[in-house]
């Protein structure tokens, strides 16, 4: 006669299987999604600085679908954060062998946290008719998560 105990024992071995493969698949499905950034400048305005435009499209190169938050994006310079995106409670569902562009996530980065001088900006573009000296180093920072439990985080060095 099979006792009460060696069933529990069963159960919790064949839960603990099933968990730990669920577990082990959003492991996989983590380590291959790819998340391509780019960011360039959109806008350039006096009173509000330099505004960025970051596209970014998610690939899923696995047979699983996955679904990703909404992406929050840090920029930052020298270890400095400059600025960061709108945190969104929005999911995206990412299918097998496929790929989603969002929406431009736009974010401002005000001249004064970049150190830039607002004169050096307006005497430039007196001069020149242009403004060509914003070359800076930023690191974009991307974090999300995958099926609402597993964190990713990509960070890439752009200059713009």
């Amino acid at each position: 006669m099979v006792k009460t105990k060696h069933i529990i024992i069963g159960a919790g071995i064949t839960l603990f299987a099933f968990v730990g493969n669920y577990f082990l698949k959003l492991k996989r499905l983590s380590d291959k999604l790819e998340i391509t950034t780019r960011v360039k400048v959109n806008k350039v305005g006096i009173s509000k600085g330099v505004e960025l435009r970051v596209d970014v499209i998610m690939k899923n190169p696995t047979e699983g679908e996955m679904t990703i938050k909404y992406p929050f994006v840090v920029m930052e310079s020298q270890g400095t954060s400059l600025a960061s995106s709108d945190a969104k409670d929005l999911d995206y569902k990412i299918p097998r062998y496929g790929q989603v562009q969002l929406d431009p996530i736009l974010i401002t980065v005000p001249f004064s946290v970049m150190g830039i001088k607002l004169s050096d900006v307006y005497t430039q573009f007196k001069e020149t008719g242009k403004i060509t000296w914003i070359k800076r180093k930023v690191t974009v920072r991307t974090e999300t998560t995958i099926n609402g439990k597993i964190p990713y985080t990509k960070v890439e060095d752009f200059t713009i």
